[in-house]
């Protein structure tokens, strides 16, 4: 059983019985409502009267707390605007002089100078409407300003705001009393050339070069993204379901709103009326009641509104409650399902640890277990290498035996023929070219048994018929002592996977084929048919040695089930193909007896039918 499959039973333990006598006391509970609610229709007047003015003084209250929340935001935008100038002064002053303190002693003033104003120049806040400008104090003129780099150097001695005030010579006169100030002033806006606004700024000392940063905003900027953060947090000031909220101007354009029953608010009528308090809209019979506040500074006005349209809902859902004897009945009722409970709760839980308990003891057993096949595993796979190699090396030994034959032969008879000075240049050419020729074959044998035994776990992009002639190769010999003829129908197919794995997987078939052979005197077949399909690649390996015995068919692919002598089979070649083709290369593989016709004769035998995914 799967962790999770465990996880969700223990809470099904847990929870269900719990549940189920919750629902219980649910249904007991409703049906007191039920029978008590016919008594009570008499209350009706007394549950509406006190529903109106219940809302009334919710949506008064909570339309006075926003008109004081945005009085207060009002109030203090100037101080908070004052605020940020002076934090992001802090952070801007902190870059310079730290320009100023890690170079001072290495470079030039002119290249700090330099340093200090392309680090300054691009910083913004504000929502990229903040910006610093840097002073020189020296000749009373910016020497870095990231707007109006035109006045960069001009003096700005004669500059005067709106009110005819000096403002460089002022910010000059305060920084000689202090290191840093506020500072207000008029200026005009760079899309607006002939009013000038009220502009906040910020003026540090930067004493290093008798210069000083300063930085400014105009206070209706700041104050407009005040009142957008008033609008987007108004929906978290109101929250009930029944009231709808909503902010307008005095042209009647609706700012913020929470809920969707405003299309039901006369908002002309709170136009025309505009004053603060309550007004009912009489133009509906059940209507609906609104409370107004008005916020002079930003011609605002804040309404909140209920319907009497909800009223008889609302009713019906509150009218048993008020009800002592039902109300008594269900608390009683309600106590005792709760103390049920909470003791079948701590029951199931105790139940609960009990069985995780032994889902834990259930596991440890199984993973002892485990731990042993695995360990049982790695010793087959040994043994399967050992095994194949013992019959590679004889392999080897056959491949070897006729081109060292044949190399000896040839010096031998050089030196015979050199020994009776019969050995021309050209036989001794022709000689030489013969032993290198075997030599060379020698060696690519080596290569190809050398690359059979690469111990490379990566998967590698590799044509399924290569890999298969890579295994036919290194079986040469001794099928070709045993006459044994392999027919191919392969094709170019490509595949993504273990290629050295896959060889000894085809190497393993092969010996079988070639067992089950060797005691027969002709027709001596294995065909190989590889099919590419749409999701994967079968390949078919089937030869004519009349078959499995079909009383042991399906165990063919356990481990040390073998049909051959002790001394010549492990019984563990079948079974590690079995283990690298479902395990290591995600696919399957199967054993069974297949008849077919070849060169117009049936025949019958072994077909191992591989499938591996198509990637």
């Amino acid at each position: 059983m799967s962790s999770q499959n465990e996880q969700q039973l223990l809470k099904i333990i847990k929870y269900i019985p719990t549940l189920f006598l919750i629902f219980i006391s649910m249904i007991v509970i409703a049906f007191l409502y039920l029978e008590y609610d016919k008594s009570l229709n008499s209350q009706k007047d007394l549950i509406q009267k006190n529903y109106i003015q219940k809302n009334k003084d919710y949506i008064k209250h909570q339309t006075e707390n926003t008109y004081n929340f945005v009085l207060h935001k009002q109030e203090t935008t100037e101080k908070e605007l004052k605020d940020k100038l002076e934090k992001e002064m802090q952070k801007a002053y902190s870059i310079a002089y730290s320009i100023y303190e890690n170079n001072k002693d290495i470079k030039d003033e002119a290249s700090i100078k330099k340093l200090i104003k392309d680090a300054i120049r691009p910083i913004r806040f504000n929502n990229g409407r903040g910006y610093f400008f840097i002073h020189d104090k020296n000749i009373f003129a910016n020497t870095m300003h990231p707007i109006f780099p035109k006045i960069e150097g001009k003096s700005s001695y004669n500059i005067k705001d709106a009110n005819g005030n000096y403002i460089i010579r002022q910010m000059h006169d305060i920084l000689k009393q202090k290191d840093e100030s506020s500072f207000q002033w008029y200026w005009y806006k760079p899309n607006d050339k002939k009013t000038q606004y009220k502009k906040i700024g910020y003026i540090k000392n930067f004493t290093p070069y008798n210069w000083f940063i300063g930085t400014g905003e105009y206070v209706v900027d700041f104050e407009k993204e005040v009142q957008e953060h008033i609008l987007d947090d108004f929906n978290a000031i109101l929250q009930n379901e029944n009231i709808s909220s909503f902010i307008i101007d005095s042209e009647g354009k609706i700012l913020s709103k929470i809920n969707n029953f405003i299309d039901k608010i006369d908002i002309p009528k709170v136009l025309e009326n505009k004053k603060n308090g309550f007004t009912s809209n009489n133009y509906d019979p059940l209507g609906n009641v609104s409370y107004i506040k008005t916020i002079p500074k930003w011609n605002w006005i804040i309404v909140s509104s209920f319907s009497k349209e909800t009223i008889g809902n609302i009713i019906d859902e509150r009218k048993s409650a008020l009800d002592k004897s039902i109300e008594q009945n269900i608390t009683n009722t309600t106590i005792i399902f709760i103390t049920l409970s909470f003791f079948l709760f701590i029951l199931c839980v105790y139940f609960a640890k009990i069985v995780n308990k032994k889902f834990k003891q259930y596991k440890k057993e199984i993973n002892k277990h485990l731990d042993a096949k695995i360990e049982q595993e790695k010793i087959l796979s040994q043994q399967a290498k050992m095994a194949a190699m013992g019959e590679m090396i004889g392999n080897i030994a056959h491949q070897w035996r006729q081109p060292l034959s044949s190399i000896t032969s040839n010096a031998t008879a050089m030196i015979v023929q050199k020994e009776l000075s019969l050995l021309d240049d050209e036989s001794l050419k022709k000689g030489l070219k013969e032993i290198n020729k075997k030599s060379q074959f020698l060696s690519t044998t080596i290569d190809d048994f050398r690359n059979f035994f690469n111990s490379d776990k990566h998967k590698s992009s590799f044509y399924i018929k290569d890999s298969i002639h890579n295994a036919m190769t290194l079986l040469d010999s001794p099928f070709k002592r045993s006459d044994i003829q392999i027919v191919e129908n392969i094709g170019n197919i490509q595949i993504k996977n273990y290629k050295n794995e896959f060889i000894q997987v085809i190497i393993n078939i092969l010996n079988n084929a070639k067992d089950a052979l060797k005691n027969k005197h002709s027709d001596k077949f294995i065909l190989i048919d590889v099919f590419k399909n749409e999701n994967s690649i079968e390949i078919i390996i089937k030869d004519s040695g009349e078959g499995i015995n079909e009383e042991i068919i399906h165990k063919i692919f356990d481990p040390y089930f073998t049909t051959k002598h002790q001394f010549q089979g492990t019984g563990i070649g079948l079974y590690m193909s079995n283990e690298i083709i479902t395990k290591h290369m995600n696919g399957t593989i199967t054993a069974s007896n297949e008849d077919f016709v070849y060169e117009n004769k049936r025949h019958k035998g072994a077909s191992f039918r591989i499938v591996l995914p198509n990637n």
